[in-house]
């Protein structure tokens, strides 16, 4: 083997290398950028859940409030 086909073998050992980072890179990126977005969405269904629930207080604290209205307050001593 001649010092050019040497020298030629390592020139695209190098790049293949550099290629190789590259690709890998690029996956980190997407894996970053995948975590971020389930993040964001556990995010949202959280609130949505939590908004959710809230509004199903509220709306038995109403209910309540309707079905106390609704009944008219005894006096003692008077039927």
């Amino acid at each position: 083997m001649c010092l050019f086909e040497i020298l030629k073998e390592r020139e695209e050992e190098s790049k293949r290398l550099r290629l190789l980072k590259i690709d890998e890179e690029a996956e980190q990126r997407r894996l970053a950028t995948e975590i971020e977005q389930r993040k964001i969405q556990r995010i949202q269904r959280e609130k949505e859940e939590r908004d959710k629930e809230e509004a199903e207080a509220l709306r038995l604290e109403a209910e309540k409030r309707l079905k106390r209205k609704g009944k008219k307050p005894m006096i003692e001593g008077v039927s």
